[in-house]
């Protein structure tokens, strides 16, 4: 069975977006290495880091709101997010879950 997205309609406070661009950045942090410090005391032996990247929680993206639970954000509108607050959507392809409140702001697209 194949769902449209035409007919959902999310509850209020809720918007069905898809991002425009997808993309990710990748952070770099310094963390204690678990496996070199195993037998090591953290009071007296000095403890070994390591550089790891991951993906930053805080990246604020573009996104079009494609079913809407919300007056103020039309089907449409190209609205600015945080990927930190949005869930996957996996009933509709490349599509996210996010409240009305997490909405950073208007993009208006030439």
């Amino acid at each position: 069975m194949k769902y449209e997205i035409s007919k959902y309609q999310p509850i209020e406070g809720k918007l069905l977006v898809e991002p425009l661009r997808m993309r990710t950045r990748q952070v770099e942090t310094i963390e204690l290495d678990e496996e070199a410090n195993k037998d090591l005391d953290p009071l007296k032996d000095e403890m070994q880091t390591k550089k790891v990247k991951s993906k930053a929680p805080y990246e604020m993206q573009l996104a079009k709101v494609v079913a809407s639970g919300d007056k103020n954000f039309p089907v449409g509108t190209t609205i600015v997010y945080s990927i930190k607050f949005v869930i996957e959507f996996d009933l509709f392809k490349k599509a996210f879950l996010m409240s009305n409140y997490d909405v950073k702001g208007y993009y208006e697209m030439d």
